[in-house]
């Protein structure tokens, strides 16, 4: 490992940091709405990214598609790329992961305007630096969970094998981070929870 941190590592601290300064901007009533919207978008990305994914299999074959363009122009610049089944694994992981992304986006989005919209009557506290202080600590902790879900993308796409005895770049950026064994715990707690979640149909791992 690493005497400092990596790009990644960088990456989610931004992330939280950037929650953070928005947290304190908008004060607490819309942070909380924004920690609720982020819960939602990863809750809807979670249930219904595969699904997506094979809609756009099915209407657009784009899994196919993509990975012939990953054995054209990969394959011309290795030289040697490995068989097809691998160049379709790492096509699948894409769409995967952007499936979930285009989800996650879209939820959000959706739940945060119009919860904003519900709310616009809603008065900030009557005491502002607590407001601040305390939209401060919430969108900091919206801002892990985004980062938890750009993590949880990056570790899938780090899981896929491009070439035989290569290592994926993105398992070597896990390895050099800093962060990542506390993210990786998150997630281990998060399933350890998962059985109740996915009572409730929430989640889908």
């Amino acid at each position: 490992m690493g005497l400092g941190m990596n790009w990644l590592d960088l990456v989610l601290l931004l992330l939280i940091g950037a929650g953070a300064w928005k947290g304190w901007r908008q004060g607490l009533i819309l942070s909380l709405l924004y920690m609720a919207a982020v819960f939602v978008g990863f809750v809807v990305a979670s249930r219904y990214a595969s699904r997506l994914a094979d809609i756009l299999d099915r209407n657009w074959h784009l899994t196919a598609w993509l990975a012939r363009e990953i054995l054209q122009h990969l394959g011309s610049r290795a030289g040697a790329f490995p068989t097809e089944e691998m160049a379709y694994r790492l096509a699948a992981a894409v769409v995967g992961g952007l499936s979930f992304f285009l989800l996650f986006l879209l939820a959000e989005r959706i739940f945060f305007f119009s919860a904003t919209a519900l709310t616009s009557l809603v008065k900030p506290l009557g005491f502002p630096l607590v407001d601040r202080t305390a939209g401060l600590l919430i969108g900091a902790l919206w801002g892990f969970l985004f980062s938890a879900a750009v993590f949880f993308l990056v570790q899938k796409m780090a899981e896929v094998s491009l070439l035989p005895y290569v290592v994926n770049p993105l398992a070597e950026v896990l390895a050099t981070s800093h962060l990542a064994s506390y993210y990786r715990g998150f997630w281990q707690a998060v399933k350890t929870f998962s059985p109740v979640l996915r009572q409730g149909g929430m989640l889908v791992w």
